[in-house]
């Protein structure tokens, strides 16, 4: 509209002129009047500020683990058993309050059981313990925990609790909704490592890099299906869009689960709180650039060649019915599989037909999600099948049937993950895609880029990134990962936590009742 400059338009509207506007346009036109020449790029441009500072140092989350004293109580009943309680005295007593008295003995067991089972003891159970609560409180309760902790039942009422924190589903989400029929191995896992008591570092460690640390251990390759808990959204058109989301939630989620870190709230900017710059969120996730989904088997490597070498009996028995099966099924499957990729944007068809020898890590990431559609479409090409050659092809599959005794018996199979490459991508922004981030940890707890692993350090097809920040993240002297799960177990336990606010300790969060415990 070249008769109208912004500042004539603006006059028009204040001052009731004839010319009409949307009045989204016309604010538009008011920034472009009152917003000076350049402030934005002059912005953009301005050297980076340290987000870090002296008063961030000293907030007490990010502070080293201390050593504190136990307090001094005079303690004149003989009520503290522990240095707990002793903290707990500490606090009551210079406000002249007396702690409550002991719960009876069917208190007691029902309390116990509830917290470490979810379930109520039965009416014998309650007697038992009740007649040896008599004869010896402490050595009674000691043998009811030890009893429980036993239980199976403990390591399904736990593990349901982490199972929750990880946002764990057996379906994709959105609204096809498919399921997910092998994720219920790692429900399964969870709940076992729970009960054979493993140390929670190596219950963490295998779950963000088990195909790492233990890549011939079925166990350490089922743990990580923690990182395939993503929602997925089968008929997403917009694969980088969808990658980065799945990066995103990998992210988030272990951030806040783990760390206890709102780390989410600085993938578009700085933290508006805590001493997160937006350039540590692309840091952290850059551990998890390379993670590819791995559908395998859960088997030990001699189990694993058992099962090929009968596989291999039966792909030989059946070789010519299946060649006559797949020719029948060529052209209907090329049809549909060029359907589909022709769903995707110009630019996603391109990378999908990309030489394999072409295609970087990131390509190959992008091209599993179209691939993905491109099954689905595949797997309903013989309906497309007519008279004569879907008769045929009916007895063919009866005929196939006919040699599934030489089938080896079915393993469990488990959705896992792998890196890409060793050569993983970095981090982007998908807005600035020239910036591109390298592993790295919280700046405010250990700034520049991450140490990985040498490759003779590592699995050959793998980077050690993941290695590398599970290592970090489980460390005994980690301020962050230590207090979170420290104060888990409080929350879980008595219904609130030493930090009532389990997933974020920053600065929006709630300040520690007694912090000391945590440490």
């Amino acid at each position: 509209m070249p008769e109208y400059s912004p500042s004539s338009l603006i006059a028009a509207l204040l001052s009731g002129g004839k010319a009409r506007l949307s009045p989204a346009f016309a604010f538009g036109l008011l920034l472009l009047a009152i917003v000076p020449p350049g402030l934005a790029t002059a912005q953009e441009k301005k050297a980076p500020v340290d987000r870090i500072r002296a008063e961030d140092r000293d907030y007490w989350f990010f502070k080293p683990l201390a050593d504190p004293r136990v307090p001094a109580v005079k303690d004149a009943g003989g009520w503290a058993r522990n240095e707990i309680d002793q903290f707990i005295l500490g606090k009551l007593e210079p406000k002249g309050i007396a702690p409550a008295p002991a719960a009876d003995a069917r208190t007691l067991i029902r309390r116990a059981y509830f917290d470490l089972t979810g379930l109520p003891p039965s009416h014998e159970e309650i007697q038992a313990f009740s007649k040896a609560y008599a004869a010896n409180p402490d050595g009674a309760v000691a043998d009811l925990i030890d009893d429980l902790l036993e239980s199976p039942q403990y390591g399904e009422r736990w593990g349901r609790i982490w199972l929750d924190l990880v946002r764990y589903g057996e379906s994709n989400g959105y609204k096809a909704d498919e399921y997910r029929p092998h994720m219920w191995r790692y429900r399964d896992w969870v709940i076992r490592s729970l009960n054979a008591d493993m140390p929670y570092d190596q219950f963490v460690r295998w779950q963000l890099a088990g195909d790492e640390i233990a890549p011939d251990n079925p166990e350490a390759l089922t743990a990580t299906g923690y990182l395939r808990l993503w929602p997925y959204e089968s008929n997403q058109r917009n694969a980088p869009s969808q990658w980065n989301i799945i990066l995103e939630d990998i992210t988030d989620i272990t951030g806040s689960v783990l760390m206890g870190v709102s780390i989410g709230c600085a993938k578009c900017h700085d933290h508006k709180f805590d001493p997160i710059p937006r350039d540590d969120y692309f840091r952290m996730q850059a551990f998890f650039t390379g993670v590819y989904p791995h559908d395998t088997m859960a088997t030990t490597p001699a189990e694993r060649a058992a099962y090929d070498a009968q596989q291999a009996k039966w792909e030989t028995a059946t070789a010519e019915i299946r060649a006559e099966m797949d020719r029948m099924l060529e052209k209907p499957r090329q049809s549909a599989a060029a359907g589909q990729v022709k769903q995707f944007s110009p630019e996603l068809q391109a990378l999908y037909h990309k030489p394999e020898a072409e295609r970087t890590p990131l390509d190959l990431q992008i091209r599993m999600l179209i691939q993905r559609q491109v099954d689905i479409s595949e797997a309903k090409a013989d309906s497309k099948l007519k008279d004569e050659a879907k008769k045929r092809y009916t007895e063919l599959q009866e005929k196939l049937k006919s040699f599934d005794n030489l089938k080896p018996k079915p393993v469990n199979e488990i959705y896992a993950i792998r890196d890409i490459r060793p050569d993983i991508p970095p981090a982007r922004i998908l807005d600035e895609p020239e910036r591109q981030f390298r592993p790295g940890f919280l700046t405010i707890l250990d700034p520049g880029d991450a140490s990985l692993p040498k490759p003779a350090e590592r699995p050959k097809d793998s980077s050690g990134a993941r290695t590398t920040f599970a290592n970090w993240v489980t460390r005994a002297d980690n301020p962050l990962s230590t207090r979170v799960i420290a104060n888990r177990l409080w929350h879980y336990h008595f219904g609130i936590g030493i930090v009532e606010s389990a997933n974020d300790f920053g600065k929006q969060g709630y300040l520690p009742t007694h912090p000391e415990l945590l440490d």
